[in-house]
């Protein structure tokens, strides 16, 4: 088991929603539309975002 005293990074929920959407158009670009759409929803989700209607 690791133990370390240092706290874990905390990561705002804005740049963590940049790099998903970032990560979901280079997954579009290389046709990969499945995994690209998952990223967007996964964005949506850290912001609270999720559209009505739209199952997760």
């Amino acid at each position: 088991m690791l133990e370390t005293s240092a706290p874990l990074p905390v990561i705002s929920p804005l740049m963590l929603t940049d790099q998903l959407l970032t990560m979901a158009q280079a997954a579009d670009r290389a046709g990969m539309r499945r995994q690209a759409r998952s990223l967007v929803r996964l964005a949506l989700d850290v912001c609270g975002n999720v559209p009505a209607g739209k199952p997760n």
